[in-house]
This record gives C-alpha cells, sequence and structure tokens, in this order.
C-alpha cells in the first residue's frame, strides 16, 4: 500500500477535534494575531478581517518614491528618470531604472532613453 499513510491502511484513526500542536500533541488555541503591543493592533481587537491601511498611489508616486529610496538609501548620486516599457497596447508594463556613482553614466543613459521617450 505505497503512498497511502498508516492511518489509512489501518483505519485506526479518529478524527481529531481540533487542531493540536505537532510537538506536544496540546490543543491549539486561537490567540491575538501579530504582536499585540504594536500601535496597530493597540485597541483594534483582532484584524485579520479588517480592511488594510494602505492607500492605492499611482505610478508617478511609487516611481518618484522609488527614484528617491535609489538616491537615498542605495547611495546612487544620479538616477535620471526612468523609462516607462509599454506592450502594443500602449500599457506601462514596468519602468526601466538606471542609477550611477558618475554622472558620465547620467549622461549615457539620457542619450539612450532620450531615442525611446
Amino acid at each position: 500500500m505505497r503512498g497511502r499513510s498508516r492511518c489509512a491502511q489501518t483505519r485506526r484513526c479518529a478524527p481529531s477535534p481540533g487542531l493540536r500542536s505537532l510537538s506536544s500533541g496540546r490543543p491549539l488555541q486561537a490567540g491575538p494575531v501579530g504582536n499585540p503591543t504594536s500601535p496597530r493592533a493597540a485597541g483594534k481587537g483582532n484584524r485579520i478581517f479588517s480592511k488594510p491601511d494602505r492607500v492605492k498611489q499611482d505610478n508617478d508616486a511609487i516611481v518618484a518614491a522609488f527614484r528617491e529610496r535609489l538616491k537615498k538609501v542605495a547611495g546612487f548620486n544620479f538616477v535620471p528618470e526612468p523609462l516607462p516599457m509599454k506592450n502594443t497596447n500602449n500599457a506601462v508594463i514596468y519602468y526601466l531604472f538606471l542609477a550611477s556613482a558618475k554622472p558620465v553614466a547620467e549622461k549615457i543613459i539620457e542619450e539612450i532613453f532620450s531615442k525611446y521617450r
């Protein structure tokens, strides 16, 4: 009886009354989700089925934020405007970012990008 669990082979398994811990076999109890001391959890109770706190941003805001992150966090001094890559329906699929620590690279990138804008 290959491929079947021992439980299915012997038919001696009783259905479990609830979820049990794999290590100790004790019943699992529902508790708070996430860090109960975080500011998000404070006073809000269980947030499993609540709406997320995210706000939808347009592409321009995301591009500007990522460009700033390349400059400030990654430390690139020269980050030209990215080139939007579009499909045959003229919809933006992704943005091509190029970043450099040298000013010469920015000039080269701008020259190449200008052909496709």
